[in-house]
């Protein structure tokens, strides 16, 4: 046993933090102060200043924390509005695709529609001069037979005669009123296909839309739309200049715009300040609670050698 455990010489400062800690001279005080006393009060006064400092500064990473996620949640927030507005946006681009699809079908059946309630136009007015020439030949071969003066005349021809005249009649009497309905007929064709297929109809509208929307058709001529208004040669701009100074001036597809970078880029930016300030505010609670506990221990290892305590 001694022979596996020999006595080793202790070094010569092992009480090195024990002797600072003591008088080097004999105190006075009859009551016998204890040597570490004053030293543990000096290093009480320094973990109290230390620690203030400690809780100090883990208040004010919190209060910047706390900061911090406020703005990042407005980032937050507006990124993910606008995001919800860049779905929306394709989401119309699809419904505005078919519609617009329908609206140029449309627009052929009304310009068709015109075309055909022109034809039943002119049908009708070439049907009605024939009535009219026919009415003018009745009464030509009506006065002739009365100029002949004739008795045998008299029987069935005249009879047949006023017939044919009724009839006659009766169509003529149908004129004003199919032509009244002919031209409302007209007027709604040509109001229908003006609202849809012309310069600012319905067509050229949701071209517009689609354009200001970017649904696929930036790089689209515009010669190639049929229906649409087509600009001629000297024909006055009337568009307004753009005088709106609100910031910002969102284009589309908003995830091409420069605010969608701007916004993504500021919300991981408070991202990443955020987690180095919890790491920040994590070591300076570490820190607090060291001192924390330091200054207990420091506190009933004083209340224990206190001179005004110890003896009582």
């Amino acid at each position: 046993m001694l022979t596996q455990h020999n006595y080793c010489p202790l070094p010569q400062d092992w009480d090195k933090d024990v002797k600072d800690c003591c008088y080097t001279t004999p105190t006075n005080d009859p009551g016998g102060s204890d040597c570490c006393y004053d030293v543990w009060k000096t290093q009480l006064d320094a973990v109290n200043r230390n620690f203030k400092e400690a809780d100090e500064k883990a208040k004010r990473l919190q209060r910047q924390l706390d900061s911090a996620i406020v703005f990042r949640d407005k980032y937050k927030g507006w990124f993910e509005d606008l995001l919800q507005a860049n779905d929306l946006a394709g989401y119309i681009c699809q419904h505005m695709h078919v519609f617009s699809h329908q609206v140029d079908n449309i627009c052929c059946t009304t310009q068709n529609g015109v075309q055909a309630i022109d034809l039943l136009f002119c049908m009708v007015r070439d049907f009605y001069v024939r009535v009219d020439r026919l009415k003018e030949e009745y009464d030509q071969l009506f006065s002739c037979i009365k100029c002949l003066n004739r008795p045998e005349l008299t029987g069935g021809i005249i009879d047949c005669l006023g017939e044919y005249s009724k009839k006659l009649d009766a169509v003529i009497a149908t004129r004003d009123t199919l032509v009244a309905l002919l031209v409302q007929a007209i007027k709604i064709a040509y109001e229908l296909n003006a609202a849809i297929c012309s310069r600012y109809g319905l067509q050229r509208i949701i071209f517009e839309w689609e354009r200001t929307f970017h649904c696929g058709y930036e790089n689209k001529d515009e010669l190639q739309y049929k229906g649409k208004h087509r600009p001629h040669h000297g024909e006055r701009d009337c568009r307004l200049n753009e005088t709106c100074e609100l910031q910002p001036m969102l284009t589309f597809p908003l995830e091409n715009d420069p605010y969608y970078g701007d916004l993504q880029g500021q919300r991981q930016f408070w991202d990443n300040k955020i987690k180095d300030l919890i790491a920040e505010l994590v070591e300076a609670n570490k820190q607090k609670e060291i001192l924390l506990t330091n200054k207990g221990n420091l506190e009933k290892a004083i209340l224990q050698v206190d001179p005004k305590t110890k003896c009582k």
